[in-house]
């Protein structure tokens, strides 16, 4: 829009005619931009539920409970340009995402590939992107060559349950005259596992899986994605369509943005050829001709090439065999000629992409392994534009970027020169690699007059080359080898080469320059001062956490013995007087005491960066707050406090994880409890709402208690162990863990929790989280997919156990459990006499096996291992459940790629064994 200053100066010197004609002109121009402008405004909002499973790079949840990934961002983005609202429901696998678009549970499934739809359901008419299926090997399996087609036949395959990808595997077999034997798994996770632990000799992934520790060995299928619709749902699909549209014409580019900011590249770890491979195993050591003199990039220190371009060597080497031989030279022109010269066994280092090379028919150059930066160099104050550049006659790249970029070149000697030809006036600017300008700038004498401007943003892609006369395999394995290189892996290489360069290199102009002395003993003087304050803040830091363990310790000891000595108590009078009433309040002190013990556990836990799990669930809202209140109910009643709650709940059926939303809960009302008055009060509020299309919870928890410094709230309220000196803490016992654990629940479900707290005044603590709101046919219907059942319902007549765990208690107690439900359990005391009794049981003898993680002579992880390795069919499908007294994401992971099917966590909760054993037995 036009200022209006603007407008009205163009009014002013209009004739009344030609002001008439032009506010026509703008008044037809408004009836035509604004019912387009406005017309987004105006849709109604609608819901649609969208399937989702957990995907690397496209769908997923972080450690913040927040969803992040491709897919999530586009629908994100059709959204906002559709007034569509989608909730998200979850399902294990893409397989199940397709059955629930099918039954209509869902309305919308990301990322299906055409054989894939279901008939009930339409596809959006524009691609969201394409995918390529990858034959994967282990990395270590020497069995397998990309060309070798035979040798993948009879092979076993894992492969995805999809007719797309069964398609295109058909249509490859056939072309190249192999047949594999195929297994069919659920997700590409379970595809990906089966390779790692040896249940498969290779697996197909696609485009944007995670390949790490894998060889593509070849692709093939070449297949576009789509959004799919169900077909009673058109308007969402042309509320789909438009929103995607919206988003391209925005930005043509936006879904290969997206795409790169998700997923890394998959067209890496390139298996090779056979004959590549016999070349490897013969090949001599090779000569790599690099720059002697080139900072960061490659230079020559006590005899040895160090820098960017001898990592990367170093790196090859370590992952194909090869040996590397580095000889120096003074510019690029040399390093071609040389690698002409020498065509059997020579690789150029070093080579830009600029015409000098690229046009060169005599070598043959690799995908860019890095982009040389370029700067002009100019003098301080300069602001008058740059015509004349000077650059290094030996570089082919600067003198390409100076004519490219319109200035006059003028040719120098060397870098000296140019710089010598800035000062005097002879150039108006240099152009110089960033690194080699750093070099001299560092320096008094150019340093103090010179500047870099990086105006021009010349960035030159560098490669390696071999002779265009080798037979050709030299090349073909080092791009294999140099597309294979990460990106990461680059990044660290050319970091760690920028600090060995300019050690080496500022060392050298320390002798030249007493500046640069100066400056250095300036920097260890503040050094010393900055360690000296430093041990000083460590040593109060040590004395504050040294009084701090002491408090916890004594604390500890009040909070562990209070139920120690009700648990010795009640067993006693039970013995004695011979009555069950008293294992009720075992059990109840036994949890407390067990409660005590996670929450030092897990506080470490998550100190170490471990995520907490989250386990969503459908629930009624009222039920589990009534569940909370019964809690801490008895603990106001002890001290005569009144908890008064006030339930403003609107929706009443929710999925949320409950143990965890009660755990916060629970830390919150206690705490009020224990610092609040007798006859006092604790005010209790809750109320749901949504915000921004889901469902939100607020509530409050407020006290009649001592309240809380600032100091307190400001520096050290959510700190572990630490809890506010005042009347009721010194007569209270309590770990001062519950409100940091309450802080990292809020976190991982993605809310927050604040304070507000006055000193003789009480505090109130409020709480926000989401919430997945149901209706009640979700609720039944989800609570009935969750295929609990009563604990009496449970029957396992006939159901072989193999039990492998060391320590007596355990195993007598879990023995009994199972036995008492029908079971037969075979017991081992570790992990090699589970293993030995399995190989001699018959086979299909055992129906599932119990593995303890930590046991000795071999732990459960080992054992689960060798049993998937046995030479025999059910070692590969009998189910195995790991025993664990850890329960973090990465140990389930690690379960997992031993070839475990589902996790357990200690102390075993009764119910979720017998379920898990159900589920085991059905299959699911």
């Amino acid at each position: 829009m036009l200022p209006r200053f603007v407008f009205a100066y163009i009014m002013e010197q209009m004739s009344f005619s030609r002001k008439t004609c032009f506010l026509a002109v703008v008044f037809l121009f408004a009836l035509l931009i604004l019912p387009a402008y406005s017309e987004v405004e105006s849709l109604p909002f609608i819901r649609a539920r969208v399937g989702w499973t957990r995907i690397k790079g496209a769908e997923e949840i972080n450690d913040g409970g927040v969803r992040t990934g491709a897919m999530f961002e586009l629908l994100d983005g059709i959204s906002q340009n559709s007034n569509i609202i989608f909730e998200y429901v979850r399902g294990e696998s893409f397989r199940d995402l397709m059955m629930m678009l099918y039954r209509g549970d869902v309305d919308a499934v990301c990322g299906v590939m055409g054989e894939d739809n279901v008939p009930n359901a339409d596809i959006v008419p524009r691609s969201i992107g394409t995918v390529v299926q990858m034959l994967c090997s282990r990395a270590d399996d020497p069995r397998f060559f990309s060309d070798d087609w035979q040798s993948y036949n009879g092979a076993v395959l894992a492969v995805l349950d999809s007719p797309t990808v069964l398609k295109a595997l058909d249509e490859f077999e056939h072309e190249h005259g192999f047949k594999t034997e195929r297994k069919i798994y659920r997700n590409t996770y379970d595809v990906k596992t089966a390779v790692l632990v040896g249940n498969a000799d290779f697996g197909i992934l696609a485009t944007y899986d995670d390949i790490s520790n894998l060889n593509v060995l070849t692709h093939f299928g070449l297949t576009d994605k789509y959004i799919s619709v169900r077909k009673d749902r058109q308007e969402l699909k042309e509320r789909i369509l438009s929103g995607y549209e919206a988003l391209l014409l925005d930005n043509p580019a936006y879904m290969q943005e997206l795409y790169a900011k998700y997923y890394t590249s998959s067209f890496k770890n390139l298996a090779f050829t056979r004959r590549e491979q016999s070349f490897i195993d013969s090949a001599e050591t090779i000569d790599v001709y690099v720059r002697k003199d080139l900072p960061v990039l490659s230079f020559l220190k006590k005899d040895k090439y160090e820098g960017f371009v001898p990592s990367i060597f170093e790196e090859l080497s370590r992952k194909s065999g090869l040996k590397f031989n580095f000889i120096g030279c003074d510019n690029v022109d040399e390093i071609v000629a040389n690698t002409r010269a020498n065509p059997t066994k020579s690789i150029a280092g070093f080579v830009t992409n600029c015409r000098a090379y690229t046009n060169d028919s005599g070598i043959k150059m690799t995908d860019p392994v890095l982009y040389y930066p370029a700067v002009l160099v100019m003098q301080k104050g300069r602001n008058k534009s740059v015509s004349s550049v000077a650059y290094n006659q030996h570089s082919s790249f600067l003198r390409e970027a100076v004519y490219s970029n319109g200035y006059y070149g003028k040719p120098y000697a060397d870098n000296i020169d140019c710089l010598e030809a800035v000062l005097s006036g002879s150039a108006d600017a240099a152009l110089l690699g960033v690194y080699t300008a750093q070099e001299y700038l560092i320096r008094r004498k150019y340093g103090s007059r010179l500047v870099p401007s990086f105006d021009a943003h010349v960035f030159i892609p560098v490669s390696f080359a071999t002779s265009a006369y080798t037979n050709g395999l030299l090349y073909s394995v080092l791009e294999k080898l140099t597309i294979g290189l990460s990106e990461q892996k680059s990044e660290q290489l050319l970091h760690n080469s920028i600090g060995i360069s300019y050690r080496e290199f500022s060392f050298r102009n320390f002798m030249e320059d007493n500046l640069v002395f100066i400056i250095l003993v300036l920097l260890v003087f503040a050094s010393g001062v900055f360690v000296i304050f430093l041990q000083h803040r460590f040593n109060v830091e040590l004395e504050h956490t040294n009084r701090n363990k002491d408090v916890f310790l004594a604390d500890m000891s009040h909070d562990f013995r209070t139920p120690l000595t009700a648990i010795s108590g009640f067993a006693y009078l039970g013995k004695t007087e011979n009555d069950p009433k008293y294992y009720s309040q075992i059990i109840t002190s036994s949890a407390y005491m067990q409660e005590l013990v996670s929450d030092i556990l897990n506080i470490q836990q998550y100190a170490q960066g471990k995520a907490l799990e989250l386990q969503p669930e459908p629930v009624i809202a009222e039920t589990l707050y009534d569940s909370i209140l019964s809690v801490v109910q008895a603990r106001a009643d002890a001290k005569k406090i009144e908890i008064v709650f006030t339930n403003q709940i609107r929706y009443p059926y929710i999925e949320i994880d409950p143990m965890r939303v009660r755990q916060a809960f629970v830390n919150i009302i206690n705490n009020a409890i224990k610092y609040s008055p007798e006859c006092s009060r604790v005010n209790i509020k809750v109320t749901d709402f949504i915000r921004q299309g889901s469902g939100w919870v607020r509530a409050s928890v407020s006290d009649q208690g001592e309240g809380m410094s600032r100091e307190f709230i400001k520096q050290r309220l959510f700190r572990p162990f630490e809890r506010e000196k005042n009347a009721f803490s010194s007569k209270e016992g309590g770990s001062g863990l519950g409100l940091a654990i309450t802080k990292i629940i809020l976190d991982r479900l993605g809310g927050n929790i604040s304070v507000k707290s006055e000193l003789g005044k009480g505090s109130t603590f409020t709480l926000e989280f989401p919430e997945r709101i149901l209706t009640h046919e979700d609720y039944e219907r989800e609570r009935k997919d969750d295929g609990s059942l009563d604990k009496r319902e449970y029957n396992f007549e006939g159901f072989r156990v193999l039990l492998c765990e060391d320590n007596e208690i355990n195993t007598y107690i879990v023995t009994n459990l199972l036995e008492k439900k029908g079971c037969t359990v075979d017991a081992a005391e570790n992990g090699k006499v589970g293993v030995e009794k399995f190989e001699a049981s018959e086979r299909g003898h055992y129906n599932l096996v119990l593995m303890d993680i930590r046991m000795p002579v071999m732990d459960g992880i080992e054992a689960a291992k060798a049993i998937r390795a046995l030479e025999r069919d059910d070692a590969r499908s009998v189910p195995i459940v790991a025993l664990s007294a850890n329960a973090f994401e990465e140990d389930k992971l690690m379960c997992a790629e031993a070839g475990m099917n589902a996790h357990l966590s200690k102390p075993i909760d009764v119910d979720v064994l017998f379920k898990t054993l159900d589920r085991m037995r059905k299959g699911v």
